[in-house]
């Protein structure tokens, strides 16, 4: 798992964020068993619309 400072959340971008999801992702992989999304609730779009804008504005990336 990366580990992310203070100071570098305050730098942040989204497009650092998903790079970071990437590498969880690929770190993890056969490691998993894969569940429909629709078992979780979730959709495709919502997993997306939350790393993209809400996550930064939750860590106050976003003015």
């Amino acid at each position: 798992m990366a580990k992310i400072t203070i100071s570098q959340l305050r730098t942040v971008d989204t497009a650092s964020i998903q790079e970071l999801t990437n590498a969880e992702i690929n770190a993890t992989k056969g490691g998993l068993v894969p569940l429909p999304v629709e078992f979780l609730g979730v959709t495709l779009e919502s997993i997306q619309k939350y790393v993209s804008e809400e996550l930064p504005k939750s860590l106050g990336l976003v003015v």
